[in-house]
């Protein structure tokens, strides 16, 4: 046997698998030639070895620092969800503020701001109007219902100034009581005056194809109808337990001019 067949067999024993480049070297006959061959097969197999241990530590490196590419972007993610945490509340809280102040303005402006109340129908009626007791946790409600020029819906067609003080029992509560001012001119506008004892309000009548202003300390947000009954809510008190009023064409004999006050007691100078 040759020397550089015996060292053709040493090599491949000592390759995984031939390649063909080393059995290329393997059918060359001279044995020094195979030998060098070999040996560069073998160089060219340790430099590709290198590349390749060079190429997977850098990419070891790079993973590396993708994993600390990684780790900051979740520092960061955390630090970004606690900013957007904290950004929430607080456009919580401004939204409650802004809720808060938003009711405020409008009791403010439900006090201060004198609105329009038009009742159609027939001059000769007076109207149910049921006014809400919005406020009846802070205590007594102050409403002002006014007609200030006479001349308003047509010449001479009337003025008056009327104000209602008032706290409903509310389902039983207790301390209720009303009180009231009425001054008119040419002809009068109230015909009769119910604290409804359930439910939080009072109803007022009030003469019919006429204009009125009214304010008060907190939104009363008037309820009527022209056409029918005017049904207000439940009341157990009442058979069918339904709140209702009708229109009239009669004053009552307790509306007077001047003041008058629950329990029938009235201040002087009234006609």
């Amino acid at each position: 046997m040759k020397i550089h067949t015996l060292w053709s067999i040493a090599i491949l024993l000592l390759l995984p698998m031939p390649s063909q480049a080393a059995v290329d070297c393997m059918r060359l006959s001279d044995g020094n030639q195979a030998i060098q061959c070999f040996w560069n097969h073998i160089q060219t197999l340790e430099k590709k070895n290198e590349d390749t241990q060079t190429t997977i530590n850098r990419l070891v490196d790079e993973n590396k620092n993708l994993q600390a590419d990684v780790t900051k972007l979740q520092t960061t993610n955390i630090q970004l969800q606690q900013q957007l945490s904290q950004v929430q509340q607080q456009v919580k809280s401004h939204a409650d503020t802004v809720a808060a102040l938003t009711e405020r303005v409008t009791t403010i402006e439900g006090t201060t701001k004198t609105h329009t109340l038009r009742l159609e129908g027939d001059l000769d009626y007076f109207y149910p109007v049921f006014f809400a007791d919005k406020c009846w946790a802070k205590g007594a409600t102050h409403l002002k219902i006014m007609r200030p020029d006479v001349h308003q819906d047509g010449r001479w067609h009337g003025s008056m100034m009327a104000f209602f003080t008032f706290h409903p029992s509310a389902w039983g509560h207790g301390s209720h009581y009303w009180q009231r001012f009425i001054a008119y001119q040419q002809r009068p506008f109230v015909a009769n005056m119910q604290l409804e004892f359930y439910l939080g309000g009072i109803t007022i009548w009030l003469r019919g194809h006429t204009t009125y202003q009214y304010a008060s300390n907190c939104p009363v947000t008037p309820k009527f109808n022209i056409s029918g009954e005017l049904v207000i809510g439940k009341d157990p008190n009442i058979p069918g337990g339904k709140l209702a009023h009708k229109k009239r064409n009669t004053i009552d004999k307790s509306i007077k001019t001047g003041w008058a006050f629950s329990h029938n007691l009235h201040y002087p100078n009234q006609k």
